[in-house]
């Protein structure tokens, strides 16, 4: 059975998740500009050589993140689909959850097509 403790930690985590996710992105868009911005000024081989090696480990980043927020996600789901007969609907952390839930599924979704 699941507790609305159980629920409050895994929405917290999911946050945390979506926002990391999103982080590495941002990281990636920022690095490649600076690179880009390096090589059009002529700078020194080995500053963009080591900017690159950041850019890379940015990219690494990006489908471990992923995968940890899908996961995340995922056992969110399991928590409400476990407590959907004890969870008041009208709760905000129940409300929020499901939002999360929907919104990840929404994306799924829109991944596949």
């Amino acid at each position: 059975m699941a507790s609305q403790r159980k629920l409050n930690i895994q929405v917290s985590v999911c946050k945390r998740m979506i926002k990391e996710a999103n982080y590495y992105v941002k990281e990636v868009a920022e690095n490649e500009e600076k690179v880009s911005n390096m090589k059009a000024a002529g700078r020194d081989v080995h500053d963009i050589s080591k900017q690159e090696e950041v850019l890379a480990e940015s990219r690494m980043m990006i489908p471990d993140s992923n995968r940890r927020r899908d996961e995340a996600l995922q056992k969110l789901k399991e928590i409400l689909e476990e407590g959907s007969d004890t969870f008041d609907g009208e709760d905000p952390i129940v409300v929020e959850a499901q939002n999360l839930v929907e919104s990840y599924v929404t994306a799924q979704t829109e991944d596949r097509t």
